[in-house]
């Protein structure tokens, strides 16, 4: 009876062991490059398995182009995407795949260029754009999908209105 009882014990640790090895889990972060990550219907899957991590992509020098962070293979949290010479050009709040938070893009000498606000994937607050010199181009608040304040761009006049001739 003692021998069986060894023997089941045995036999379990050897499962145990055998699934622990054969187990292994996906890095932390991963190259765009890697044989074994791979997009598929918008999933990103790492062996097969959705991703969770951060993906990293480079140019043919060795510069970070983007990284992107993953939660079951779709973009959940902060992306990044960089100049060549490392600048960061935009950076992004994603949730399930969509824009959600913030979504700012930068100038090359890496100023601010526009800071948007976002509400799954809806511009959603207050949403502003600057010119190079660092003077507001636009500066509207978004409620309920509708444009408060300084747009930065015109209206377009009707031809009829403003000529009356109708051409």
């Amino acid at each position: 009876m003692v021998f069986m009882e060894r023997q089941g014990l045995l036999r379990n640790s050897f499962l145990v062991l055998l699934v622990m090895v054969s187990c292994t889990a996906a890095p932390d972060q991963v190259r765009q490059n890697d044989p074994l990550i791979h997009k598929e219907k918008g999933v990103f899957l790492y062996d097969g398995i959705p991703y969770t991590g951060t993906l990293l992509e480079y140019n043919g020098e060795g510069e970070l182009v983007s990284e992107f962070a993953l939660t079951d293979g779709i973009r959940n949290g902060v992306s990044r995407f960089y100049r060549s010479g490392g600048k960061l050009e935009r950076e992004a709040e994603y949730r399930n795949g969509i824009y959600h938070g913030f979504v700012k893009v930068y100038y090359e000498n890496g100023d601010l260029y526009s800071w948007f606000n976002y509400s799954d994937g809806h511009e959603a607050g207050r949403q502003q754009v600057w010119k190079s010199d660092g003077r507001i181009k636009a500066n509207y608040e978004v409620i309920n999908g509708r444009k408060y304040g300084l747009t930065g761009v015109k209206n377009c006049v009707n031809v009829l209105e403003e000529n009356d001739h109708g051409f």
